[in-house]
């Protein structure tokens, strides 16, 4: 799937995402804090997207300089993406000041890690490399930055698990909804690892988006 076929699905969630969520990213009208917080996170995965999207398109055409430069962006997006992922976690669910620390500790030592990674990997490869017919080869650190995202997600999730048996009704049914996406999120950052070259990432994101939507929306429009 190195080719333009790998940028259907990102483009087609593309799409999908700007549709869904088009009065939340246009910021048309005035949002709560969760609303802000979850509409930063909605812009992290939307820069996912178009890099997974130029990806393909990029590959297809050849382009290897523009494919590296690309391919730096889309891990960049990544992890930014899921550190905004937990802030607006933090947020919509009002965790606790120590569940806070940890995991807002933890999304920086994530980025610092990834940022280290892709300054150093044109001098030694770590993270991926593009061999002489421009395919996409991983590096040595490529699997272990996407297992720590995947241990982060799992880390997010025992902590909002906590929160849903210790909550109930509304702040119950959120919990267990944000416990869900952030299962499904790892379990398909697992399949990317496997399958390098297949999009699950943002099948993971886009399913998620379209739980959150419903819920965040009830909250905004309940807010009001």
């Amino acid at each position: 799937m190195q080719d333009y076929t790998y940028s259907v699905f990102s483009i087609v969630a593309i799409a999908l995402h700007l549709i869904i969520n088009f009065n939340l990213l246009s910021g048309r009208r005035a949002f709560t804090s969760h609303g802000k917080c979850y509409r930063g996170f909605l812009i992290g995965v939307l820069a996912y997207y178009i890099t997974d999207a130029a990806w393909g398109i990029l590959a297809g055409l050849g382009c290897t300089y523009l494919l590296y430069f690309d391919t730096i962006l889309f891990f960049l997006a990544l992890v930014a993406f899921v550190f905004m992922w937990c802030q607006f976690v933090i947020d919509y669910l009002g965790l606790g000041k120590w569940t806070t620390r940890i995991l807002s500790w933890s999304g920086y030592a994530l980025l610092a890690f990834n940022l280290a990674g892709l300054v150093v990997n044109p001098f030694n490869n770590c993270f991926f490399h593009l061999d002489a017919q421009g395919n996409y080869q991983t590096g040595c650190l490529r699997d272990p930055a996407f297992y720590l995202l995947v241990g982060f997600n799992i880390l997010i999730a025992v902590f909002v698990f906590a929160k849903a048996l210790g909550s109930r009704d509304s702040v119950r049914r959120r919990s267990m909804m944000v416990f869900t996406c952030c299962i499904t999120m790892a379990v398909s950052m697992v399949l990317q690892i496997v399958l390098p070259l297949t999009p699950f990432t943002s099948l993971g994101c886009l399913i998620c988006n379209c739980f959150l939507h419903v819920f965040v929306i009830q909250d905004e429009q309940s807010a009001k």
